[in-house]
């Protein structure tokens, strides 16, 4: 079984010693998600009777509340076959079929004893879900909450890719001059026009407008009006940034990583600072999903999608996910923690997990029917003497190209195939058939000059100062953003053709097509410094 991401779930303002703080969870504990399609729109009575049924099965002492939904409409046959005639190179394209439209019912749980509690409860209403009568709609899903985080961090127990590290050059002094920053692509890929009339949509933590304000005025060279500080924290910045709503902040107050208790509000700039790198001219927007720790959960994340699906959708776009869902994704135990330590054991159904990837899928789904695609990172769960476990969600799901590391020297492994990063996942499900892998990109390995440069505003974990505005970070959440920002600049090129994003993809894997790792992968080697 592929090492499992953990989240640590303390109170923020907890003073106890890290030892005794709760153990270790994946999901919203007293937190459940319903998955239930329908023909008609559901009414607020119908989402009343589910929460009575499930009411019914979790017993008198157990009350589902306070029930938040987001709609989602349906996908045809036909949208996809217009927008993706069979007719066309199949190479990374995804095969969708249709779907009603569907609701995301997200509830608290009051009443369960602890989490172990929680997921038989789960269980149970999910094995259940063919005895619930017939009242217009359909229970596909039972599920928890699950968290997500920030993919570079503490994803499992192979260790993260890194924490970030300052850089020291005199990138502060000269930013119109420093030219260790770009990210130039191979001259055999059509990117001269540098993501003109293209958006790219970046799902992932974010500074708040204070501290980017401060930044621009401490680090801005006002003679260098294409500096990457100025385009991205200037008055004319090409980056949007969608703070989270308050409910959100509260749900995912003093939620952290494991053994990562640091923020990281500048993961999302630093992931857009290398969008900026390679397309320069691309419209961003920057959502907030994760909290300050770098974590987020279903709720958060599918929201998110949906104001990309709301707002976006139909637009040259190409949606980035440098993050990782941590539900486990293969048969094997659940390890629960009632009692502050691993009590008890309980086999979890290999379809079932992967069901719980569904929530994601669907929306993604949509996104690719509206002529876009979202590219997300694998994950870092390899130990650096093991394999490669498979892509995590969203990567490893259909309608998702998932993104996995090089070193900076990928060299060659053997003839013919290049050498991964030390802590990347497989960039997608494995498959016999290269042409459904999915690519993998710079992300670097951990330690100065040897990670991926990008603009960091914030504190260091270890306490360094922060004396330029830049950092080296490594992981696969920044080689997804490398491929966002190639298919971007790839995209704009092909505006006059009214392009959908998988056709930027594959104009962009086609020059790569001799280019693999030792897994078979296909490659993009680029260059910083």
């Amino acid at each position: 079984m592929a090492s499992v991401s953990h989240s640590h779930v303390p109170s923020r303002f907890d003073k106890r010693p890290r030892s005794a703080c709760p153990e270790l969870i994946y999901f919203q504990p007293d937190q459940l998600i319903f998955l239930v399609t329908y023909k008609e729109e559901l009414s607020i009575a119908q989402v009343g009777e589910l929460l009575n049924w499930a009411g019914g099965i979790a017993g008198n002492d157990v009350r589902l509340t306070n029930p938040r939904r987001r709609s989602f409409p349906a996908l045809s046959q036909e949208q996809t076959e217009i927008t993706y005639p069979t007719s066309e190179a199949p190479c990374q394209r995804p095969v969708l079929g249709p779907r009603d439209a569907f609701d995301l019912i997200f509830a608290d749980v009051e009443g369960v004893k602890n989490n172990s509690a929680l997921v038989k409860l789960i269980l149970e209403l999910d094995e259940s879900r063919d005895k619930q009568p017939d009242k217009g709609f359909t229970l596909e899903l039972a599920s928890p909450n699950w968290l997500a985080s920030g993919a570079p961090h503490g994803i499992g127990t192979g260790g993260p890719g890194s924490p970030p590290v300052p850089f020291t050059g005199d990138i502060n002094l000269q930013p119109h001059k420093f030219r260790n920053w770009p990210l130039p692509l191979d001259p055999k890929i059509n990117h001269k026009s540098r993501g003109e009339g293209v958006t790219v949509a970046i799902l992932d933590t974010a500074p708040c407008p204070h501290d980017m304000a401060e930044a621009y005025h401490e680090w801005h060279d006002s003679s260098s009006k294409d500096s990457p500080i100025e385009r991205l924290l200037g008055p004319d910045s090409v980056l949007e940034v969608h703070n989270a709503t308050y409910a959100d902040l509260l749900r995912l107050a003093g939620i952290e990583l494991n053994e990562h208790p640091y923020q990281m509000t500048d993961h999302g700039l630093f992931v857009a600072s290398i969008i900026h790198a390679i397309a320069p001219r691309a419209r961003l927007h920057l959502i907030e999903v994760l909290n300050p720790y770098g974590v987020g959960d279903l709720e958060s994340i599918t929201a998110g999608l949906g104001w990309v699906l709301e707002n976006l959708g139909g637009k040259p776009l190409v949606v980035n996910c440098s993050l990782v869902l941590n539900a486990p994704l293969e048969e094997g135990h659940y390890q629960s923690d009632p009692g502050g330590r691993l009590e008890q054991r309980r086999t979890i159904d290999s379809a079932w997990l992967m069901r719980n990837g569904w929530p994601l899928g669907w929306i993604c789904d949509l996104i690719f029917a509206k002529r876009s695609r979202v590219i997300a990172a694998a994950g870092n769960d390899r130990t650096r003497d093991g394999a490669r476990p498979q892509a995590r969600f969203p990567a490893a799901l259909t309608s998702v190209l998932g993104v996995g590391a090089l070193p900076r020297n990928p060299g060659p492994a053997s003839p013919g195939s290049l050498r991964t990063a030390s802590y990347s996942n497989i960039c997608d499900i494995p498959s016999a058939i290269p042409e459904e892998m999915g690519i993998t990109t710079l992300g670097g390995e951990p330690g100065e000059n040897e990670g991926v440069l990008g603009l960091y505003i914030g504190e260091f974990p270890d306490g360094s100062p922060n004396e330029t505005g830049w950092a080296w970070w490594a992981g696969t959440s920044f080689a997804a953003p490398v491929i966002s920002g190639a298919t971007a600049a790839v995209l704009s090129s092909m505006v006059a053709r009214n392009p959908t994003t998988q056709d930027a993809i594959e104009a962009l894997l086609d020059p790569l097509a001799n280019g693999t790792t030792v897994d078979n992968e296909h490659a993009l080697v680029v260059t910083q410094g």
